[in-house]
């Protein structure tokens, strides 16, 4: 609103009273049309209505860690450890745990499984691998991929 400030007050001109009568008139014919409609509302039948149900959804969180020696030699097999922690309200089935390795390493075995992991549960894969001599020399990654299913 418009108005000349003298001190700490406004002075509105009747311009702006009118302005402002507007204005709150509309929102009291808003709330009567809504106090209305509410009241057709109420007085419908029972059969109309429906129940909802808010049940909570549990669903898991997959949290991934892995422990690896930080550094090799080329031809040297060493273990890596995969574990797998639900740390969400719903249980997950594992479907598959798999490495997906840099040129030069492979998998020599697999001990562990990991099925059905309810949750603030963990499992563990052991991996063991064989770097060759043909494994790059630097920095080499691999990749955990954990496919579940709520």
């Amino acid at each position: 609103m418009r108005g000349k400030k003298r001190g700490k007050h406004y002075r509105i001109s009747t311009l702006n009273l009118q302005k402002i009568a507007l204005i709150l008139g509309f929102f009291a014919i808003l709330a009567i049309f809504a106090v209305a409609q509410e009241t057709n509302q109420s007085n419908t039948t029972s059969s109309n209505l429906t129940n909802i149900s808010t049940e909570p959804v549990l669903l898991p969180i997959v949290d991934i860690s892995l422990n690896s020696p930080q550094k090799l030699t080329r031809g040297e097999s060493f273990e890596v450890e995969v574990n797998i922690k639900n740390s969400g309200s719903g249980a997950a089935k594992i479907v598959d745990v798999n490495l997906q390795l840099p040129k030069g390493i492979e998998i020599d075995s697999r001990n562990g499984e990991c099925d059905i992991l309810d949750p603030n549960s963990t499992c563990t894969i052991t991996f063991s691998l064989r770097s060759s001599l043909s494994t790059s020399l630097g920095k080499n990654y691999l990749k955990v991929v954990v496919n579940y299913e709520a």
